[in-house]
C-alpha cells in the first residue's frame, strides 16, 4: 500500500470519471497492491478526484455496518 501513491502520481481525471470503476486505473493498481477486490480504498481515491476536479464539493463520507441490515 506503501507504494500506491508513487504509481498514482498522474490520474487523467476525465478519464478516470468516465469509466466503470473496475476499469479505472485507480481501482486496477489498488486492487493489485491490496490483493483483493473488496477494499474501500479505489472509492475514497476516486471520491477525491472528484472534490479535487471540482466536480463535487467536499463532504464527509462514511461507510456504516447495520446489524441485522444484510
Amino acid at each position: 500500500m506503501q507504494a500506491l501513491p508513487e504509481e498514482l502520481v498522474e490520474l487523467d481525471v476525465g478519464s478516470e470519471m468516465a469509466e466503470s470503476m473496475n476499469e479505472t486505473m485507480t481501482y486496477t493498481l489498488t486492487t493489485n497492491r491490496l490483493c483483493r477486490n473488496n477494499s474501500i480504498m479505489p472509492v475514497v481515491i476516486l471520491k477525491a478526484l472528484e472534490v479535487v476536479a471540482g466536480i463535487f464539493l467536499a463532504e464527509s463520507c462514511a461507510i456504516e455496518f447495520i446489524e441485522r441490515a444484510v
